[in-house]
């Protein structure tokens, strides 16, 4: 890692404080046997360890409060474990030592059946579900079946590495690997492949995708990165002589000069034109300063515990306070943004069970034995849903008089959707009335192939190998799309929009829109849009104007026939509140207020120029990106409730809403857009609609930008009006949206991505193929990247055990892994990921395991590795986590 540790020893020769290049210590009390009693952070802040006779730890102490325990049995084997909310896991075994079952801490037990060499041959979960595997003559798993009967087989190398994976609906993948285990070719179900060119040390020095283009990569004599070329265009880093990352240059020429302190944290970084952004840490690597160019800043307090209670900007046009409030466990309870509280309860499991809204409005959630959810119930609506035995959701009743059918194919795909008025007083066969029905198609490789919409009619897709939608054909319309090497739309063609301002040939330097047909881009020094500048088809000219800040943010958008409009956000980059200006004094003619929960917009409140209000409120689906439903009420001028209305939301293969639905079973919205999410006139009652649109935005109608978290999408051309905060990590293209937006979504503005399939993603996500939940000698486990133990405790709020990024792995592969192991080795390594993610570096810290993951197996769990780097983007859990710390993920180390 480019640093030496001095450390402290010892008369045994054991280390007992270890001191980074900065001169911040960390001191370990050790007891006769050479374990960690007590381990003190170089603020004084202090973590105590017990154990028993047989030196397994019993108890972990954080805070003066008990905030782990386990007992186990004589044989060694974990019994139980219990958080400091009392939650108690308990877990049982055969005869063998073999675990036979896993009972949560609400009486919910899953079953497990072994073979005679202890492998896993069968989990029943608490539903009665069950999922089997079988396994090769090396005890690698080789089939598995899911509950509805459908297998997936692998075949793999003597090495381990799988050559072919066999899906249930008949297709297979095929992998190819060089004589040292490097992957040199992958072909999915369609055929389409993707090939690798491996240099020295088993580098990839070229990648070539199906559609022809090719990625070069090019590296020093320390094997580090120092560019990435793309159809031409050139994306180049430099580093010091520590390793450190010390410039990069983008595509269009854009700098970014970096420095860093002894230990690698980011001291100030500063652009091409030198607007400088300086951080300030404190003892524990923790960012607790921010000083911008513009001479604001931010700053952050924290508990004993190492979790945010505070941040604070000042210094802005509006300054924003957020504080905030946990449980024994960790968990946040509350968040107060100046003075609009949002609060949250949790049961044993730690499943959310209540949250309320800063406007009072109450949502509470209860769960099956599965953790799945079971019943939505609020103050003016309810939803209950109802799941087959893979856990796909196939019914929810959407109010006394409307529900929504789905079916699913083998391979898990969305296949059909219906939506249903429902009299419950009539006789079966006359009860449900059909309002929507939707069928997709597939293409081999799982990209979407087409739609049959009953209501919007039948749509074909083409595509390219690649997957890239190159056209949208219907009864009586199309779209035609073309691409450059770097994904730049180069041609737009629509047919409903014929005459429309950026339909036809467009030209770019590298990753910057210059024409869209009769519309012009102007950028400034950092890739952000300012100036947009359309010629109608009379010769008139129409021009938008957009201003930002020094973090990147817009706050302020004129447009010729809109008005004016400003954009405040608070610490976090979360938008907080628009308003327009009135055109002769600029002052505030009209404010809309918004409040988030993490990083999902949950409500938002409109005052209008007479004194009325109306306010929205959204709830969505636990840990996904799937809107549920929307809750209206407006308020006369003396602020007399006149309204109140409940609609279900009813959502697409990407999560985008399609239908809102009235509980007693109308279609009161319908949307539809293009392919990139331009929006088309729906069907609407009154003026009703849902801005929410594909996962993660929100339709600004004045500007018809959507708001994306971070950036701002601009669906009239599929682009972002801003270059992507995280540089080429997040892409090949810094202002491009998704691949295909049929397949992938991108739900904070930074890195897209699809929906994970189950070899690499959250610890949660990966069960039951992880079939052993902490047995001892059974064939699959869940690694977490980087290890559990490393990130226990550290930062604003704790990273619960079921979101924490992993990959499965055979039992040994796993068991003999560093991060896994009890030795000093394995603790020394643990303690090192524990200090990089102090300093904001959760990425160094699981470059650190897949690297090593890599030097160990070699190609073996690539497959797993990209799944688990592709599911980050929809790990809200985890991108919470992320975002209170104010740190950013750059995926290409985990690459």
């Amino acid at each position: 890692m480019h640093s030496s540790w001095p450390s402290g020893y010892d008369e045994f020769g054991r280390v007992v404080s270890r001191t980074d290049e900065i001169g911040r210590t960390t001191r370990f009390d050790l007891n006769d046997h050479g374990d960690p009693i007590r381990i003190t952070a170089p603020d004084d802040s202090a973590i105590a360890l017990g154990y028993n006779e047989l030196r397994q730890l019993v108890s972990v102490t954080q805070a003066g409060v008990l905030a782990f325990a386990f007992a186990y049995d004589s044989r060694g084997n974990l019994l139980s474990s219990t958080d400091a909310a009392g939650a108690r896991t308990v877990r049982s075994y055969d005869e063998h030592g073999h675990l036979k079952g896993v009972t949560d801490p609400l009486g919910h037990t899953q079953h497990i059946v072994t073979n005679a060499a202890g492998l896993i041959t069968a989990v029943t979960d608490g539903l009665g579900h069950t999922a089997r595997a079988t396994y090769d003559a090396f005890g690698r798993v080789a089939a598995l079946t899911d509950p509805m009967g459908s297998t997936t087989s692998c075949t793999r190398r003597v090495e381990g590495e799988i050559t072919e994976l066999a899906h249930p609906d008949g297709t297979s993948e095929i992998w190819k690997y060089d004589p040292e285990g490097n992957l040199i070719e992958h072909r999915d179900q369609a055929d389409a492949v993707i090939r690798y060119e491996i240099g020295p040390f088993g580098r990839p020095v070229a990648r070539t995708l199906p559609d022809g283009e090719q990625q070069l990569l090019r590296y020093d004599t320390e094997l580090q990165l120092l560019s990435v070329t793309t159809g031409g265009a050139a994306w180049h880093y430099r580093y010091d002589d520590a390793g450190h990352l010390v410039g990069e240059s983008d595509f269009n020429g854009r700098s970014l000069t970096y420095h860093h302190d002894g230990a690698d944290q980011l001291l100030r970084a500063t652009d091409s034109v030198g607007r400088t952004t300086a951080f300030v840490h404190d003892l524990l690597g923790q960012l607790v300063e921010r000083h911008n160019p513009d001479g604001s800043t931010t700053t952050m307090t924290y508990d004993e515990r190492g979790l945010l209670t505070r941040i604070a900007s000042h210094g802005r046009v509006l300054d924003h306070t957020l504080e905030y409030t946990y449980d024994l466990v960790g968990r946040q309870t509350g968040e107060t943004v100046d003075g609009r509280s949002t609060t949250c309860t949790y049961d044993l499991l730690g499943r959310r069970t209540s949250r309320t809204t800063p406007s009072g409005i109450t949502s509470t959630w209860t769960y099956d034995a599965n953790s799945r959810p079971a019943l939505l119930a609020g103050r003016f609506g309810s939803l209950t849903f109802a799941y087959d035995a893979n856990g796909q959701e196939t019914n929810r009743f959407l109010g006394q008089g409307a529900a929504l059918t789905q079916a699913w194919d083998s391979c898990h795909r969305l296949s059909a959707q219906s939506v249903w008025a429902y009299d419950s007083t009539a006789e079966a066969d006359s009860a449900y009335t059909n309002l929507e029905e939707r069928t997709y198609g597939y293409r081999a490789d799982g990209m979407p192939a087409g739609v049959t919409d009953r209501r919007r009619g039948h749509r074909d897709f083409e595509l390219t190998p690649a997957g890239r939608v190159t056209g949208v054909t219907a009864a009586t319309w199309s779209e035609r799309y073309a691409y450059d090497p770097l994904g730049n739309i180069t041609q737009a063609h629509d047919t409903r929009r014929s005459d429309s301002a950026t339909a036809g040939d467009r030209a770019y330097t590298g990753s910057l829109l210059r024409t869209a047909g009769r519309t012009a881009y102007e950028y400034d020094d950092r890739g952000r849009l300012v100036r947009r500048l359309a010629r109608t088809l009379s010769g008139q000219r129409r021009e938008w104007r957009y201003t930002w800040d020094t973090e990147d943010q817009l706050i302020r958008v004129d447009t010729p026939d809109r008005g004016s409009w400003a954009y405040g956000y608070d610490p976090l980059g979360r938008r907080t509140e628009k308003w327009r200006l009135d055109t002769e004094d600029g002052e505030e003619a009209e404010r809309v207020v918004f409040a988030w929960d993490g990083t999902q917009l949950i409500e938002q409140h409109r005052i209008l120029p007479d004194g009325s209000r109306h306010s929205i409120t959204w709830d969505w689906e636990p840990d996904a990106w799937r809107p549920l439903s929307q809750t209206e009420r407006r308020w006369d001028s003396s602020r007399s409730e006149i309204d109140r209305r409940f609609y279900a939301i009813v959502t697409d293969l990407v999560d985008a809403p399609s239908e809102l639905i009235t509980p007693d079973g109308r279609v009161a919205w319908a949307g539809d857009t293009d392919l990139w999410g331009r929006r088309h006139r729906g069907v609407a009652d009154g003026e009703l609609s849902c801005p929410l649109g594909r996962p993660g935005q929100y339709h600004d109608a004045e500007s018809g930008l959507e708001y994306n978290y971070f950036r701002y999408y601009d669906p009239a051309i599929g682009r972002y009006l801003s270059s992507d905060p995280l540089g080429l990590d997040a892409g090949p293209n810094p202002h491009a949206y998704v691949p295909n937006p049929l397949y992938w979504s991108d739900p904070l503005g930074l890195a897209g991505g699809r929906q994970p399939v189950g070899w690499g993603g959250s610890h949660y996500s990966l069960r039951p193929s992880n079939w052993t939940d902490g047995s001892d000698n059974n064939s699959y486990e869940r690694n977490h990247i980087p290890a559990r133990d490393a990130y226990l405790g550290i930062g604003t709020a704790k990273l619960g055990y079921g979101p924490g990024p992993a990959i499965r792995m055979d039992y040994d592969d796993h068991r003999n892994f560093i991060s896994t192991g009890s030795g000093r080795a394995s603790q020394a390594w643990r303690a090192k990921q524990a200090d990089l993610i102090r300093q904001g570096k959760f990425d160094v810290a699981m470059k650190m395991d897949i690297g090593k993951i890599r030097k160990q197996y070699g190609t073996k769990y690539d497959a797993a590795i990209k799944e688990m780097v592709d599911s980050l983007p929809h790990n809200k859990a985890f991108q919470k986590y992320l975002s209170d710390n104010g740190w950013k993920l750059r995926t290409c180390l985990l690459q």
